[in-house]
């Protein structure tokens, strides 16, 4: 019955008007969408503001883009070609504006930064350097950072800067383990917890990463070792590491080593002549706590706690010790701590050390 009225309704030539309506609304149903997401039109306000792919934070204001890299030492201001509203989608090239990007680019001449392309399209934002075909990403808008802009380039450099210290070595325990050291140094007079990313190229030339959290002491060179993990020394072709300070990484309340170490005691195995072990005692005058309602621990003296409101805790955290002979690290060990108020700790990770003209041990 109804296969009959379907053929009569199309054989049936005073039918084809009501026929090609029907047809041209079930386009428009499914196709609408792609229909006016073709014709929509936007205003420069939709390209202002911020933007990030997760490594870089675009800031788009007036006239002026800035750019800046997470992760390291990086920031790019150039000029925003402000279009003219009612456009589909925009592209522009922005050339690298040197003084608008003092005072981070002090010392360089401009000449060998590249301009960068921009295209914003379907709502999202692409960048390139100018005359690369390589995408920095696709990036997204995002709301204003916690941090404000200014701030976040602040501890970016601040990174850098620290990053710019790095020196890294492998110490082998057998064929299949080893020690990381990171020497670094912190020229800032207050503490500050960064996040430390180690990266090397494995036999198969295959990019591993690892990550730790190390609290880097004021004005202080210091040493951050540990166990690198699913990695033997023989594997490694290359080794690097980067800094990253989050919001919560600054602890200018903390404007001295925070800690005291004592006791030590070296052990040497009396059959090989290797280091065995090293004791010592740590004691500090600081603890962590929550000083407001925010979950991020900060650093206070003992005699500065005030009676309530405070959760406290004690320190937690990594101690490395660095071996040296004639000025050069010749072997590293490190352990993890759970309590560390006026205890007593032990290193037994550590790598094969026989003879040695000094050591130093580190918290952080």
């Amino acid at each position: 019955m109804h296969a009959r009225a379907f053929r009569r309704l199309f054989s049936d030539s005073k039918n084809l008007p009501i026929i090609f309506v029907v047809l041209a609304l079930v386009v428009a149903v499914f196709y609408g969408i792609s229909i006016s997401g073709f014709l929509a039109r936007h205003t420069v306000d939709e390209i202002y503001g911020y933007w990030s792919n997760g490594k870089y934070i675009i800031y788009i204001h007036d006239d002026v883009v800035e750019v800046v890299n997470l992760f390291g030492q990086e920031y790019w201001a150039g000029e925003f070609v402000v279009p003219e509203d009612d456009f589909r989608e925009y592209s522009w090239t922005s050339r690298y504006d040197l003084e608008k990007s003092q005072p981070y680019a002090d010392g360089t001449s401009g000449s060998d930064i590249p301009d960068k392309d921009f295209i914003f399209k379907n709502g999202t934002l692409d960048m390139y350097d100018v005359g690369s075909t390589e995408l920095f990403g696709t990036f997204r808008k995002m709301h204003e950072p916690d941090l404000d802009f200014e701030g976040q380039v602040s501890l970016c450099i601040m990174a850098g800067e620290i990053e710019n210290t790095i020196s890294t070595e492998i110490f082998s325990i057998d064929d299949t383990e080893c020690l990381y050291s990171i020497k670094i140094y912190n020229p800032n007079p207050y503490l500050i917890s960064a996040k430390l990313t180690l990266s090397w190229s494995d036999a198969n030339d295959k990019i591993q990463k690892q990550e730790r959290t190390a609290y880097l002491m004021p004005e202080t060179m210091q040493v951050v070792a540990g166990n690198l993990m699913d990695a033997g020394a023989g594997e490694i072709t290359d080794i690097k590491c980067n800094v990253k300070i989050g919001d919560a990484g600054i602890h200018q309340e903390c404007n001295e080593i925070p800690y005291d170490i004592s006791g030590v005691e070296v052990h040497v195995d009396g059959e090989s002549g290797c280091v065995s072990d090293v004791q010592f005692n740590y004691t500090s005058d600081y603890v962590m706590t929550y000083t407001d309602s925010s979950s991020i621990l900060r650093f206070v003296r003992r005699d500065e706690i005030p009676e309530q409101g405070l959760i406290c805790a004690e320190y937690t955290g990594d101690f490395s010790i660095a071996f040296y002979k004639d000025g050069n690290i010749i072997g590293v060990g490190y352990a993890t701590a759970d309590e560390l108020n006026n205890s007593q700790l032990s290193i037994t990770e550590i790598s094969p050390v026989y003879e040695y003209d000094s050591y130093e041990i580190f918290a952080g």
